[in-house]
């Protein structure tokens, strides 16, 4: 059987290697094994062999991060296996000194024993740590069946997702999130538009970065989310897989995922589709005491959006140095939606009530649709040295058209006013990128280069309309068109070489010109307002890593990074939410910038680290007075921000039948803030983040999962207390047929408790809002996998399991 010749193999190289290296000074060799995602490979045996013949001769086997250390001298090969994987045997090289090969990337592939057709896959979610990445794999998660990858985010340590789908790391926001290591250039909502679209079993990986290198776009002050989606390759032959779900609480909703892909050795094809159907409800709403006046505002939305999702690629591998790509990727979201405000406005002193306002906004019209593609060529002509080109282009097509009745009425409901809006908006957003990236050896160690050019072009439109029964009126004073270009060119050099066998050493320097160009076009007539930037920054980064024996290491690394403003943030024109509410731009925003120091510690599947983090022009956005009774939301720059962070990470085996996955992330937040000269803030608060994941393999091949995380009280981005909020998940699941089948039940968010609710106050002014969504559902999913046969009997998880560990 194969991994008992792999043993065997490794045992004789063990007996040998100390008479093949006697002859010469060996040399440190190091390097990495990851697979075509990228992800560390552990447990991988690693060998040098000589360079004419199969003569093993020397070993070692990957720890958690995929890094091994040989020792070597003269010409040799390199040899790679691993279970799942197709060997790998590199080309001959020379060591003469210290050397650092890089990344040798292992492809996936189905694997025979004995006639019985496996594929080796760990049945659990997966935490590890390297180097200030914390990698989270969720894999199989019953809890997730049906979901999205939103909900796959909220489920990575660490990570949290607000209610109006903001995405911060470790109570930090400004996260740069990639999809296969690229910026998508997106907003918040365009973003949440097409997390929303993706199921979340496309997800392979999530990726949390806080001090990213140089290799990574500068954005992202909080740092880098990279959720590696799977591209859909499989071993030699056809597979497909179909997946069907319902879900229900107080509505209802289906989902179906359909996945095909076909390798044919130089060749791979793969398509998928996804659609979720339904509705959400969401409840949410604010009470503010402004200027002796009390408002009461609570807010019923129901959410009729449908999602559509699809993508088809084909890679092209005319030898083993060459690989070509391209992909089509279309995500779409559309469908109504409504929302209900009822306002009950009070005097503050006696509460007696003055007037109500009866608002909604009917969404006859809603679209977030992306449309991309992406064709990559990769050269790999020997061992550590890659060549990628890459050339990226999207298009985002957003909008919506609502009509907006309001209507205020005395407390005895004698109408005072009824006024029927109409307001109709679309974004037209333009996206390209190419980029060039090498990899070679360079001095011992491993050099990382690469230039990259992004263009945006963002064409908001807005019109604001008086509807009266003679007839539809436009107002020009309310009406505009926001025009947005964004260039920006980068280079960067990353250099990393181990400093003897315990010590690594990593430098990189990032430049980034930007030049960016807004045009406001108001429909009145009034004068164009043009806000023109070109600036340049350099962010260096720095790590240093240091193995104190066996799988103990600490890591020391420093980052500094940027988060430009929003286009539609510069966009100085005012959204009117309802007659008391509204949202404006601010085109004098300026960009944020970050330096933060960490220092961590790993040992097997634990990891602890330390920051401290500085923000300097910090921007948020704030709710503030507009005149005597109105509200608005804008954002702004506001001063600094420092931020101390103590993180552990766990996975963690408990019994043989049950696995653990914590993350746990302490912070003391520091807000030095004003509004204004006379409105100056210096808030202070610790705070904490919980998160556990279990899986318990139970009689019967059942398997349970039960997870939950915990956010205590804490301070929000400018003067708000945020609630404590949190949620549990539960899901049991089994397979049927040889492994083809899978049914899944589970719940989500088991006690209703995931919440958004903040207070604000500062003199003459009170604010608390309010919210939750329907998180709360029950899910069932089938899922099923057509693919080559499974053998003549069937293996057991222990027997996986086992495979695993090879």
């Amino acid at each position: 059987m194969m991994h008992k010749s792999v043993r065997l193999l490794s045992l004789l190289a063990a007996l040998l290697a100390p008479f093949a290296t006697l002859a010469q000074e060996a040399f440190p060799l190091t390097g990495r094994v990851v697979d075509s995602l990228l992800r560390p490979v552990p447990t991988a045996v690693v060998a040098t062999l000589a360079p004419d013949s199969e003569a093993m001769l020397q070993h070692a086997v990957t720890d958690d991060e995929g890094r091994f250390t040989l020792s070597a001298s003269g010409r040799v090969r390199l040899f790679v296996s691993c279970l799942g994987f197709a060997p790998y045997v590199g080309e001959p090289f020379d060591v003469e000194r210290a050397t650092d090969v890089g990344e040798l990337r292992l492809e996936g592939t189905a694997v025979g024993i004995d006639d019985v057709v496996v594929v080796a896959e760990n049945p659990n979610a997966t935490l590890r740590v390297e180097q200030g990445r914390m990698v989270y794999t969720p894999r199989n998660s019953a809890s997730l069946a049906g979901g999205t990858a939103l909900d796959a985010l909220k489920q990575t340590p660490g990570v949290m997702v607000s209610g109006e789908n903001e995405i911060s790391l470790g109570g930090s926001s400004g996260v740069l999130v990639m999809l296969n290591g690229k910026q998508t250039y997106m907003q918040r909502e365009e973003l949440a538009a097409m997390l929303r679209s993706m199921p979340a079993s496309s997800v392979s990986s999530v990726e949390v970065m806080s001090n990213p290198s140089a290799q990574y776009d500068a954005e992202g002050s909080a740092g880098v989310i990279n959720i590696n989606v799977e591209r859909g390759r499989s071993a030699d032959g056809l597979s497909l897989s179909f997946n069907n779900g319902f879900s229900v609480w107080d509505n209802w909703r289906q989902n179906t995922e359909l996945a095909f892909s076909c390798n044919t050795g130089r060749v791979s094809l793969y398509a998928n589709y996804s659609h979720a159907l339904g509705r959400t409800g969401l409840y949410y709403g604010m009470h503010r005491i402004q200027n002796g006046t009390d408002y009461l505002s609570p807010t019923d939305d129901e959410d009729r959006r449908r999602t559509v999702t699809g993508n088809v690629g084909v890679e092209y591998r005319p030898s083993e140095h060459h690989t070509l790509g391209a992909r089509v990727d279309v995500n779409t979201l559309f469908g109504p939606g409504r929302t209900r405000t009822t306002t009950t406005v009070r005097d503050a002193a006696t509460l007696n009530v003055e007037s109500l306002l009866r608002a909604s906004n009917d969404y006859y019209r809603q679209k977030g649709n992306r449309y991309g593609g992406t064709l990559f060529y990769t050269y790999a002509p020997r061992e550590g040295e890659h060549y990628a080109l890459d050339v990226d282009y999207a298009f985002f097509d957003g909008g919506a058209g609502c009509l907006q009745p309001n209507r205020y009425e005395d407390p005895a409901g004698v109408v005072l006013s009824d006024d029927l809006y109409r307001s109709v908006n679309s974004r037209a957003i333009d996206i390209l990128a190419l980029s060039y990236a090498q990899q070679h050896r360079l001095w011992g160690g491993t050099l990382h280069a690469g230039v990259k050019y992004s263009w945006v072009r963002a064409d908001n439109d807005y019109r604001f309309s008086t509807v009266a029964p003679a007839g539809e009126q436009l107002d020009p004073s309310q009406s505009s068109r926001f025009l947005y270009q964004e260039q920006l060119l980068a280079a960067y050099f990353q250099y990393n070489r181990p400093l003897g066998r315990r010590a690594t050493l990593e430098v990189g320097l990032r430049g980034e010109y930007t030049r960016s160009d807004g045009d406001l076009r108001r429909t009145d007539g009034s004068p164009r307002e043009h806000n023109r930037r070109r600036y340049f920054d350099l962010f260096p980064s720095l790590a240093l890593s240091w193995k104190a024996g066996g799988q103990s290491t600490f890591a020391l690394s420093y980052g500094s990074r940027i988060d430009r403003p929003a286009y539609q943030d510069l966009n100085p024109f005012e959204y009117m939410l309802d007659e008391l509410t509204c949202w404006q731009g601010n085109p004098f925003l300026e960009p944020q910038r970050s330096h933060r120091v960490a220092l961590s510690w790993s040992w097997r599947k634990t990891a602890v680290t330390a920051s401290y983090t500085c923000l300097t022009d910090y921007r948020t956005q704030i709710s503030d007075t507009l005149d005597v009774k109105r509200l608005v939301m804008t954002p702004r720059n506001l001063g600094r921000q420092h931020r101390l962070a103590l993180e552990l990470f766990q996975q963690v085996r408990v019994a043989r039948w049950w696995d653990a996955v914590a993350g746990a992330t302490c912070y003391w937040l520091n807000n030095d803030i004003a509004y204004d000269r006379m409105r100056r803030f210096d808030l202070k608060r610790l705070a904490a983040i919980f998160s556990l994941r279990n899986t318990f393999r139970l009689p019967g091949r059942l398997r349970l999962e039960l997870g939950g995380s915990f956010t205590t009280r804490r301070l929000g981005e400018a003067i708000e207390v945020c609630e404590p909020t949190g949620s549990v998940d539960v899901a049991l699941s089994r397979k049927f047929l040889g492994d083809r089948l899978e049914a899944s039940l589970g719940v989500s968010d088991l006690f209703w408790t995931s919440n958004w609710d903040s207070t604000s106050r500062y003199e003459g002014f009170y604010l608390y809002n309010w919210g939750k969504w329907e998180s709360r559902q029950v899910k069932f999913n089938l899922t099923y996998r057509f693919g080559a046969p499974a053998g003549r009997e069937r293996r057991s998880d222990r027997d996986l399991e086992e495979l695993n560990r090879l």
